[in-house]
This record gives structure tokens, C-alpha cells and sequence, in this order.
């Protein structure tokens, strides 16, 4: 079962997206038409990878177009947090922290932005 959900890490206020057993092409654009901004279009920091490998460079460009200094994945691999630079063919690198939570402790992405936020 894949679950899709947004954090906005101001409030850490936590949203699901959707909630699907075999989440395909559709259901993926249904998600991302209903957190799609109407005013400028573009997903309200929304981020979705689907495969546990890869170069996650779509959260490379998202860290760069948005300036963000701290991105958030939820994944299989252990909790950690990461200081890295953004790796683009274009544009200045930009450094921000990549905190990489595992499913089970999705509950707890709250408290553990508050934590980094607060220094």
C-alpha cells in the first residue's frame, strides 16, 4: 500500500494526499491536480518519488527552485539527517538538510522538524 502526504514544514501541519493500493499514472495526476495551487499552478510542496532508487535529483530541483534549506523523504532506509548541496546540470549549487524518515515513524515528522527548526 503507498501513501502520498505533504508536510508544510512552517506549521508542520501534515496533509494525505491519497491512499492507494496499487497507485498508478491516474491516481498519481488525481493527487497532484488536487494540490496543485490555482493561482500559480504549481504543487504546494508536494514531492513524490516512486522508486527506492535513483539520484532523487526531482527533490534536487524542487530544494533549488523553491530555495528550501530543509527537505524531507520518507523512505525504507534508517532515520537520518544530512547536510548535502544540490547536484544539477544548471543553476549554483545550494546546501540544505535532507531528512530521511522511515515509514514508521511518518507520525513523528512533526516533532522532528520542529527539532531541526529550532536549531
Amino acid at each position: 500500500m503507498s501513501r502520498f502526504f505533504v508536510i508544510e514544514l512552517k506549521s508542520r501541519d501534515v496533509e494525505i494526499a491519497g491512499i492507494a493500493v496499487d497507485p498508478g499514472e491516474e491516481w498519481m495526476k488525481q493527487v497532484a491536480r488536487n494540490l496543485t495551487d490555482p493561482v500559480d499552478g504549481f504543487l504546494r510542496g508536494a514531492l513524490s518519488k516512486a522508486s527506492g532508487t535513483g539520484t532523487l535529483r526531482s527533490l534536487h530541483m524542487m530544494v533549488a527552485e523553491k530555495k528550501l534549506d530543509l527537505a524531507v523523504r520518507v523512505c525504507s532506509t534508517p532515520l537520518e539527517r544530512r547536510k548535502m548541496q544540490t547536484s544539477l546540470p544548471v543553476g549554483t549549487p545550494r546546501s540544505f538538510t535532507l531528512l530521511s524518515v522511515p515509514f514508521y515513524l511518518v507520525s513523528e515528522i512533526p516533532r522532528l522538524v520542529g527539532e531541526i527548526l529550532q536549531g
